[in-house]
């Protein structure tokens, strides 16, 4: 049994011709659990700071030190707290993702594919770059989340940038559609998996 929210959101991109369409359907099917997946990081880190033997209450430096943590993890927008998207995306994909998986199914879909991950930035978003070979998987999941977010965002936000940035990290129609399409292979197999990863037995 699939989740029927994703599963729409799936069929929208798979039969979508827009590669920006295509890329943020695939992208709702993994933002979906960003809150869940994100709150639940946060609860188990602050677990294992008040349960540290060197943890106490009554010292300041400790309560405040757990104060910086939580604050941290969190954006204000409009006055409110709530999760830092990029790294709930991180923390999603460290939860659902395999990364040997991931990489299997990318060079079964393009050997070449691996490659331009790894070699090439998305020209619309700089430093998007995936060492698939870094023995620092933390760091492989950090870099998998920064490409995705950073084409996401140079999607979604198409505001003018101050005239002192020497690039437009901004997505344009038609003339970036090649580059994008390059992305739509990576995000679809998470997507997927994701898909399958939070899927429950079906029982008569």
């Amino acid at each position: 049994m699939y989740n029927n929210d994703l599963i729409q959101h799936y069929l929208l991109a798979v039969s979508a011709k827009d590669p920006v369409v295509i890329f943020l359907s695939h992208y709702h099917v993994i933002e979906h659990f960003f809150e869940s997946v994100f709150y639940d990081y946060l609860n188990q880190e602050i677990k294992k700071i008040i349960t540290n033997p060197g943890f106490s209450y009554n010292r300041e430096k400790d309560i405040n030190k757990l104060i910086s943590m939580v604050k941290d993890s969190l954006s204000a927008i409009n006055g409110d707290s709530t999760f830092k998207e990029s790294e709930a995306l991180k923390i999603c994909l460290t939860t659902y993702i395999d990364l040997d998986e991931l990489v299997a199914d990318i060079t079964q879909v393009d050997p070449k594919l691996l490659d331009y991950y790894t070699s090439k930035q998305v020209s619309f978003s700089r430093d998007t770059t995936i060492n698939f070979n870094n023995s620092n998987q933390q760091k492989i999941y950090e870099q998998l989340a920064n490409r995705i977010y950073k084409t996401r965002n140079a999607i979604v936000h198409s505001k003018e940038r101050i005239k002192e940035k020497a690039y437009k990290d901004k997505y344009t129609p038609f003339v970036d559609d090649s580059v994008l399409f390059r992305e739509i292979p990576l995000i679809q197999l998470i997507s997927e998996k994701i898909i399958f990863k939070t899927s429950e037995e079906f029982k008569i």
